[in-house]
């Protein structure tokens, strides 16, 4: 738990496997880059984090609060993330494959 008067958690391309993060308030934290591979988020508070980059292969996120679909395509993800059960992993998976539609 993070009071409110703390600044937002800095770890920008940190290397970070296996870690637990689970029921953290992660509230505008800067992930951006980090590897998390494996890492769980159980029940953590993800309002306005920057997952740009960030490497969550394998990573638990079941229970995640605030955690959109936008902040999700912009992380790395695969099959072996799981995923809260308000996500639909198959809208990132086809939004994905539209953005990468090759140029006519």
């Amino acid at each position: 738990m993070r009071p409110d008067n703390l600044p937002p958690l800095d770890l920008s391309g940190a290397f970070l496997r296996r870690t637990s993060l689970s029921g953290a308030i992660l509230k505008n934290a800067n992930f951006a880059g980090a590897d998390f591979q494996n890492a769980r988020f159980v029940g953590s508070d993800f309002e306005g984090a920057d997952l740009t980059g960030t490497n969550l292969v394998g990573a638990d996120l079941t229970g995640a609060k605030n955690l959109t679909a936008d902040q999700l395509r912009r992380a790395i993800i695969d099959e072996t993330t799981r995923l809260p059960t308000y996500i639909d992993r198959t809208v990132l998976t086809l939004e994905e494959q539209t953005d990468v539609s090759p140029a006519e």
